[in-house]
């Protein structure tokens, strides 16, 4: 279970704090999102939540990529793969498991002699790790679907629901338990590209090769590799700068800790650009980021500002249409959805402009403030009135003194 060349140890310092808030921030929105969201969707009927929100802000989420992808070249230009170091929600399963791992290291593996208790220890920390990654993964499909409804399986498709649950959780605990950072080496994305971000002004960690091998026969280096044991992808920081350096900060603490018991000065290994200087910034491609996510925010403003007040939209049932046994009425289905962007609460009155139709349905309701919602509406039409198999008309909206008009079709066979 403990693989020499991915377990790593823990020493605390000034990094191991700030990582260990990051990680906490970053876990307390996982969890209190999904809970928020279905507090906020309550009062709809359980489906993605992305059939539940505005249409009009779909438009958004691009440009709101964008942004984060601009953000996200920014830090790295800065700070290299800070990302991976304390946001990034691999790194953090990694850390819990290897936290776990090293908490039951103390308290078990100490009285463990025989093959049988081995075993047994394997099978305690296996039941924990995939509760972790069940519960983890019940929270991800939260973000997407009411988790109080998945909790408890209140949907019509509990058994595809739980079988997303089962095969995401496995997922989670081969990535976070058995791949750990070699998901990070061989398989991020970013990790790949990223190097094309950093230039000798990025800030990395940095070994100070100066205060090594000096004239006067002094070396602040003792050798005592602690900066490769607390190293989550186990590379040795004192042969230069890695790509696969995920920027954790762990072998600063570890070593400015040495520094210290030794009565040394701190440093020799810290975050700074290859030039050595700590408060650089690269230029190469900022400004351009910059702009672009400036046009990006002028888009969203102008997205949100231009936004109708409200927004109807139409669409035939599938079942278009039901013919009575004597052929003496003909039915056709439509679904409505209103969305509602005002402040206040609006009253609608729904009328067609063919006389022959007759509305049944939710023809006259009060439209909630910031409501998304989805009506039925079957119009009727007499088969002796009807001289044509389909034609146009138009479905009037009155709401509050305003009149929308939107086409639709009425098929007769």
């Amino acid at each position: 279970m403990f693989n020499k060349s991915t377990s790593f140890i823990f020493v605390k310092g000034h990094y191991y704090k700030f990582r260990k808030y990051s990680f906490l921030a970053v876990l307390f929105i996982l969890f209190s999102l999904p809970w928020l969201l279905n507090l906020y969707f309550s009062k709809m009927s359980p489906k993605l939540y992305i059939l539940m929100i505005n249409p009009g802000f779909l438009k958004i989420i691009p440009l709101v990529l964008i942004i984060l992808g601009c953000l996200l070249y920014l830090l790295t230009v800065r700070k290299g793969r800070y990302w991976c170091g304390f946001l990034c929600p691999q790194t953090i399963g990694v850390f819990v498991t290897q936290a776990i791992e090293n908490k039951l290291k103390k308290i078990i593996r100490r009285k463990i002699a025989s093959y049988w208790q081995k075993l047994c220890y394997d099978i305690l920390l296996f039941i924990i790790l995939f509760s972790l990654s069940i519960i983890t993964s019940l929270h991800i499909l939260g973000l997407f679907y009411p988790i109080y409804h998945l909790l408890f399986f209140f949907t019509d498709h509990a058994y595809e629901i739980f079988l997303i649950i089962f095969f995401l959780a496995i997922l989670i605990y081969i990535l976070s338990s058995h791949l750990k950072t070699k998901f990070c080496q061989y398989i991020c994305p970013y990790a790949r590209f990223q190097s094309i971000m950093i230039s000798d002004k990025t800030q990395v960690v940095y070994f100070d090769h100066s205060r090594v091998n000096l004239t006067d026969g002094k070396n602040d280096c003792i050798d005592c590799k602690m900066c490769i044991k607390v190293c989550p992808t186990r590379i040795d920081i004192r042969e230069g700068f890695q790509q696969n350096c995920i920027n954790c900060g762990a072998c600063v603490d570890a070593c400015n800790k040495v520094m210290k018991n030794i009565k040394k000065p701190i440093d020799l290994i810290k975050y700074a650009s290859v030039n050595q200087s700590t408060k650089s910034f690269q230029n190469k491609g900022v400004y351009s980021a910059i702009v672009i996510v400036l046009i990006a925010s002028i888009f969203i403003g102008l997205t949100v500002s231009n936004q109708k007040q409200i927004e109807i939209f139409i669409q035939n049932d599938r079942n278009t249409q039901t013919v009575n046994q004597n052929h003496e009425f003909i039915k056709n289905f439509y679904k409505i959805k209103y969305v509602n962007n005002t402040k206040e609460d609006l009253d609608l009155v729904l009328t067609s402009s063919a006389h022959q139709l007759i509305l049944k349905g939710h023809t006259h309701f009060k439209l909630v403030k910031g409501a998304s919602i989805e009506l039925p509406i079957m119009a009727i039409a007499k088969y002796k009135d009807l001289k044509m198999k389909q034609f146009e008309f138009y479905f009037k909206f009155d709401v509050s003194g305003k009149t929308y008009i939107k086409k639709a079709k009425f098929l007769s066979n």
